[in-house]
């Protein structure tokens, strides 16, 4: 049964009727564990400031190392991060949008051709953020920031299947494209089509799926740019090691990155994120350890047994995900997807516009919504098309472009042709007859440039725009009295 996509909320008791708010749909999604895949390499090298305060002042990142490749080898690396002059590094907000873009392309791919489509509105939605105007803006320009900043890698960006390191200056995203475009049925509706455009070396490092899971829930739980970055490297490292971890303090301190400083100055700086990593219960244990003979640090980290192996979960219905991923429990999205499989895609498409569009009807409980148009097989509401519906929109857009340019090239190809034709004639007409009807082309002239002709003449000076206008309707006397005569100007 199909129902109007705006009908009204059924009368009897649904398990998500008493959502009410976004507070608690949030409270109901971060039940679950939200694990995404991220692309390795970032999650290795620094390339967010962990401080709002030194913006300005801090605007390059150095980074060095040596590593053992698969053969024994010492590798030499160097990583740096240069900022745009005006943008600056990218900050502590920058990398929580950077974790809901991988939280994103981890959804949706990279297409073919090397984008990936996304929303403002699903990175506030995946960060917990409000959708105000504000949030939005600041997502944009931590995008663009992200953009413009600049990585030199020297033997340390990693590609899995040729097993090499990358040594080359690039941009982590190339480029990317913001748009809002109208409804033109709905003055009202507006919906986003933003593209972002990853480096290469990105892609080919996802497509080679050189990637780990990551729990997104725990990542959003830690407060503290520096717990977050420290979960990252170690949340990479522990798979390898899923006890224990160490690394050396100022290592840790340059991966991060901090300001360099005295041992017991890290140490401080470092007490209130490792706290916070004991109390979301990431690590068991932290123990500083000095070497005989060494003045430095090491950091011994020990995982609790608890935590689970992500790469051993099994695999979520992919349908069922995408409703955990808009605010659905996982029995409920379980229960859709094995039910009505084959109208999720539909009506999750539907709901990501009404979500981009600012639909009132799903401003109070958007999951309700999305569970009910999925029962009830609502119909798509009035102006909404689907995504093959829009490229095929802008496909014969583009048809439509490319035969008005060619009915511009012809009509072109035509006018020169006569114009040769014209001067054809010209060429084979005596001088007193081409005088004549110089003379007839004067006449067509309007009012106003035969009186300035005149009064040139008078002065024995013919302008240029003058003898312009007494040429062209000269043209066009020749062109309807003898063009198309046999023999006289004729192919």
């Amino acid at each position: 049964m199909s129902l109007p996509p705006f009908s009204t909320p059924r009368e009897e008791p649904d398990l998500l009727d008493a959502v009410s708010d976004e507070e608690e749909i949030e409270r109901l999604r971060d039940r679950q564990k939200q694990e995404i895949r991220v692309e390795c390499n970032m999650e290795e090298f620094p390339y967010f400031r962990l401080s709002k305060r030194d913006s300005k002042t801090f605007n390059k990142i150095h980074y060095a190392r040596e590593v053992r490749n698969q053969e024994g080898g010492a590798v030499k690396q160097r990583w740096t991060v240069v900022a745009d002059s005006e943008l600056g590094l990218p900050g502590p907000f920058d990398q929580d949008v950077y974790v809901a873009l991988e939280a994103i392309i981890d959804e949706v791919g990279i297409h073919a051709e090397g984008y990936v489509p996304f929303t403002r509105y699903r990175i506030a939605q995946l960060l917990g953020k409000d959708h105000s105007g504000r949030t939005y803006q600041n997502i944009r320009t931590a995008i663009m920031r992200m953009v413009s900043t600049r990585i030199t890698s020297e033997k340390a960006f990693y590609l899995r299947e040729e097993k090499i390191y990358i040594s080359e200056t690039f941009h982590l995203y190339d480029s990317v494209r913001f748009e809002e475009r109208s409804n033109p049925k709905r003055s009202k509706a507006a919906f986003e089509y933003n593209l972002l455009f990853p480096c290469r070396w990105y892609i080919a490092s996802r497509r080679q799926n050189y990637t780990k899971p990551l729990d997104l829930n725990l990542y959003k739980a830690l407060k503290s740019p520096a717990a977050k970055k420290i979960f990252r490297l170690l949340d990479k490292r522990r798979h390898s090691n899923p006890k224990q971890v160490q690394i050396d303090l100022f290592r840790l301190a340059d991966a991060l990155p901090l300001t360099p400083g005295f041992p017991s100055k890290l140490k401080q700086v470092l007490e209130e994120p490792h706290e916070q990593l004991r109390q979301v219960g990431f690590l068991k244990d932290i123990e500083y350890f000095q070497p005989p003979g060494s003045s430095g640090l090491r950091i011994f980290y020990t995982f609790p047994k608890e935590i689970p192996e992500a790469a051993e979960a099994a695999p979520r219905n992919p349908l069922a995900q995408m409703l955990i991923n808009r605010a659905l429990s996982a029995n409920v999205a379980e229960f859709l997807a094995k039910q009505y499989a084959g109208r999720i895609p539909k009506q999750v498409e539907v709901f990501d516009w009404l979500i981009a569009t600012k639909s009132p009807q799903i401003k109070h409980n958007p999951a309700g919504f999305l569970r009910r148009s999925i029962e009830d097989d609502y119909t798509a509401p009035h102006g909404f098309m689907t995504e093959t519906e829009r490229k095929a929109a802008v496909e014969e857009g583009l048809k439509e472009t490319l035969k008005r340019r060619d009915e511009d090239e012809a009509e072109a190809e035509a006018q020169r042709k006569l114009k040769l034709q014209i001067e054809q004639a010209k060429a084979n007409l005596p001088p007193d007859e081409l005088d004549r009807l110089r003379r007839e082309a004067e006449e067509h002239l309007s009012q106003f440039l035969k009186q300035r002709y005149q009064r040139e003449k008078s002065l024995g000076f013919i302008g240029d725009s003058t003898q312009a206008a007494i040429e062209f309707e000269l043209d066009r006397v020749i062109e309807n009295r003898y063009l198309n005569l046999p023999g006289v100007g004729g192919e």
